[in-house]
């Protein structure tokens, strides 16, 4: 090859890397970046979401608590503790992709003035936890565990409840399928995914332009995680989880949810090993139940968990 032919080959590589790189950032930030939701961006159809925010967020006896996560990320959450020293059982209230743990004031404050102590971790990459990239349940489970440890260190009674809510909700579902000790009674899921591949492609179908296949387009996003954070969305595989899971779990969705196909909550029912039960909300959206219909959300869940406490 002439030098001119090689200098011409070098530039064609260069612009090749330069474009693969410059794609694989462009799909750093729209799937992996944390890209924290502003107050104004929730939909006001989601009832008491914005005050009850503020009720998380203001609480006079709110802590601000902090652990080391496995490898080493400093990781934050809020606790709401109660004054009765009899009451062991205690809430673990797991937000979803691009919140921290304030999106989970609506479920906190009906658990709380229930009587319940809550827990409100921020997710890595999200709130005031460290981390960089958004872990789809898949390192935010081993997060989930060593908060599960760290409320059993402080109470040797402690009885605990999951409830998590869209990615949150995968996160649930994700720890239940790893060995958990008997202190964990009991788990909500609130509109999770199925798998993560399988929600990549349900998105691009919804969102995408068509001209990629979609098959092609949840390669191109499986590259960019393995590359950039280091884990496989095929392993982020809350069916398989739920498969092995013992722990009871209350499956809820909206048949309107565009977001997260209502196909794959009965997906998930059905390959659930463990005590079970769901519901159905025929014209709530993607999270959208417990404020369209809050009277038959909580009586569901409290039904649920009167069974397993």
């Amino acid at each position: 090859m002439s030098k001119k032919g090689v200098i011409a080959t070098l530039a064609g590589l260069g612009a090749m890397a330069g474009g693969f790189f410059y794609g694989q950032e462009r799909l750093y930030r729209a799937v992996l970046k944390p890209n924290p939701t502003k107050e104004d961006g929730y939909r006001q159809k989601s009832g008491d979401v914005i005050p009850s925010m503020h009720y998380v967020r203001e609480h006079p006896k709110k802590q601000d608590l902090y652990l080391n996560a496995v490898d080493g990320l400093k990781l934050h959450a809020v606790f709401l503790p109660v004054d009765d020293d009899k009451q062991h059982t205690y809430v673990i209230a797991i937000h979803g992709h691009n919140d921290n743990y304030e999106r989970m004031g609506i479920y906190a404050k009906k658990y709380y003035e229930s009587g319940y102590p809550v827990l409100m971790p921020d997710l890595r990459g999200h709130g005031r936890s460290e981390g960089d990239y958004v872990g789809y349940g898949y390192d935010d489970r081993l997060d989930i565990l060593e908060w599960i440890y760290y409320l059993i260190r402080m109470d040797a009674e402690a009885k605990i409840i999951l409830h998590g809510i869209s990615m949150g909700a995968s996160t649930v579902m994700l720890v239940t399928g790893e060995t958990l000790p008997d202190n964990v009674k009991a788990a909500i899921e609130d509109s999770g995914y199925s798998t993560l591949t399988k929600e990549f492609d349900a998105v691009y179908r919804r969102t995408g332009n068509g001209v990629i296949p979609s098959k092609t387009a949840t390669q191109a996003v499986r590259q960019v995680i393995l590359n950039k954070a280091g884990y496989d969305i095929r392993d982020v595989d809350c069916v398989a989880a739920v498969a092995r899971s013992k722990t009871p779990t209350l499956f809820l969705h909206g048949e309107a949810d565009i977001t997260v196909p209502v196909s794959m909550c009965r997906e998930l029912y059905e390959a659930a090993s463990c005590p079970k039960k769901m519901k159905i909300f025929l014209n709530a959206g993607h999270v959208d139940a417990v404020g369209l219909e809050p009277e038959l959300y909580w009586g569901t869940v409290d039904r649920f968990l009167s069974e397993f406490l």
